[in-house]
């Protein structure tokens, strides 16, 4: 990355898990093994490769067995224990005193395919204040969307793949769904 900028890194990592009961019974959905690692580290890993020096982990439900975990990554790296759920998003406002330049929010249990270092590059040229990558699929029910506007506070568009964020829904029924991309 270029100039003296430390870029910081949040993972959300509070949520329950349901979805993958038994697997998350005893231990947190980041924490859950894919190819004989935690899904977490392929999230850090990505950020580190993308030039991010500090990561935070947000963390609720099982959130003291990331501590340890975090401790043994070999970056500066936090645990931030949320007391009580504040909401996908909520996590990351309990922080907004200590993030004065650009950071990275990622999911704890996502693992995605798009280059993060390509993504704040973006950014930092389009002068915005927000970038979200997104991602299309088929079933948007099974997620929360995104619905974008052609132009600040217009109305939405569901053709766009890029715009202005106008409007979230949490995992929609069928018939409220206005757009089919998630947050990535």
């Amino acid at each position: 990355m270029e100039g003296s900028e430390t870029l910081k890194g949040i993972i959300m990592a509070g949520g329950r898990g349901t979805r993958l009961m038994p697997l998350t019974k005893n231990k947190p959905k980041p924490m859950v093994s894919v190819l004989g690692r935690p899904v977490i580290d392929y999230v850090k890993d990505s950020m580190v490769h993308a030039g991010i020096s500090e990561i935070i982990v947000t963390t609720g439900y099982q959130g003291e067995q990331l501590v340890s975990h975090v401790d043994s990554w070999d970056i500066n790296g936090r645990v931030n224990q949320e007391e009580q759920p504040m909401g996908t998003a909520g996590s990351v406002k309990l922080l907004a005193d200590s993030l004065d330049s650009t950071f990275v929010v990622g999911s704890g249990d996502s693992v995605a395919s798009f280059d993060i270092h390509d993504l704040i590059q973006s950014h930092k040229k389009s002068g915005a204040k927000v970038t979200m990558a997104l991602w299309s699929v088929d079933n948007p029910s099974e997620y929360g969307i995104v619905g974008l506007s052609s132009q600040h506070r217009e109305d939405l568009d569901s053709k766009l793949e890029e715009g202005f964020i106008s409007k979230f829904l949490e995992k929609p029924k069928p018939q409220e769904a206005f757009s089919n991309l998630i947050n990535a």
